[in-house]
């Protein structure tokens, strides 16, 4: 059908680049999908984006000329949370709608699914940092809709930070919208396989509604984390039982013996949309 078949060019436009790479920081990075920036930013080899306020350039003097004037050196927004090197700022899209749409159109370039067709304002924005003698430099973020029960509407690690941890550290805050995206859904994947294993690791019989409460994980989630993974037997007698093999062993040993960056509920400092800010809105 005619719906049908403008539905699938869509999907497949969100696979053709305009923008090969961005200039992000000290960072060349390679983009993944398309992404829509004002026309007059297509169809470039690589776009500049300062680092600090999301502003985008054609040209790198262009850049460098904003750098010498930009005194930016952090997210708009409150912050929320603070350790040792990293930081999280709460962003309200109704007040800083401008570095929110450019934070939309930097994650779209690695994002197969998200969508921009949603005013920013509906949303709030949680930014995770790295901090440096330099300033408070952007990793990661997750999007909520203010008025969702999901409290996840976006979730993304860009790639220059990536393998560090960041994801399964804005995990802890979430719950994720439906449906996820193809690095969502490794993501979310990831967390709930290893998570799962250092729970099943101190059980010899354990339910999955026990699971779900003790790791705040979904049951449907958990059975299909379980199910992918090949964690689910089938016993002689018909029952269900879970079998962690050799390599799933050695793999949640070697994880319960790195550095994680988990939530210190103690540095965290904030109050739930829902319960302070929505009222006067």
């Amino acid at each position: 059908t005619k719906g049908s078949l403008s539905k699938a060019r869509s999907i497949e436009n969100t696979k053709l680049k305009t923008i090969n790479q961005i200039r992000f920081g000290s960072y060349l990075v390679d983009t993944w999908y398309f992404s829509p920036y004002p026309k007059e930013y297509q169809n470039v080899d690589v776009l500049y984006i300062c680092e600090f306020c999301l502003c985008f350039f054609k040209v790198e003097k262009e850049l460098i000329r904003h750098i010498r004037r930009c005194e930016i050196r952090h997210p708009p927004g409150n912050e929320i949370y603070r350790n040792e090197r990293n930081s999280i700022f709460e962003i309200d899209g109704n007040y800083f709608r401008i570095y929110c749409e450019n934070l939309c159109f930097l994650s779209k370039l690695f994002l197969d699914h998200k969508t921009l067709k949603h005013r920013v304002n509906l949303f709030l924005f949680y930014v995770i940092t790295e901090i440096d003698e330099y300033g408070y430099h952007i990793t990661g973020y997750f999007s909520k809709e203010k008025y969702s029960k999901n409290n996840v509407s976006c979730i993304l690690t860009l790639p220059q930070h990536q393998k560090k941890g960041y994801g399964k550290f804005l995990i802890n805050f979430s719950t994720p919208e439906r449906p996820l995206s193809d690095l969502g859904v490794a993501s979310y994947m990831a967390y709930w396989y290893e998570t799962l294993l250092k729970v099943l690791l101190n059980y010899n019989q354990i339910s999955v509604q026990e699971l779900s409460e003790i790791t705040s994980i979904e049951i449907n989630d958990i059975l299909t984390c379980l199910e992918e993974k090949d964690i689910f037997k089938t016993a002689p007698n018909g029952d269900i039982i879970y079998y962690i093999n050799p390599k799933q062993m050695e793999f949640v040993l070697s994880k319960l013996n790195q550095k994680h960056y988990d939530l210190c509920k103690s540095k965290l400092h904030w109050v739930s949309y829902d319960y302070h800010l929505a009222l006067y809105e």
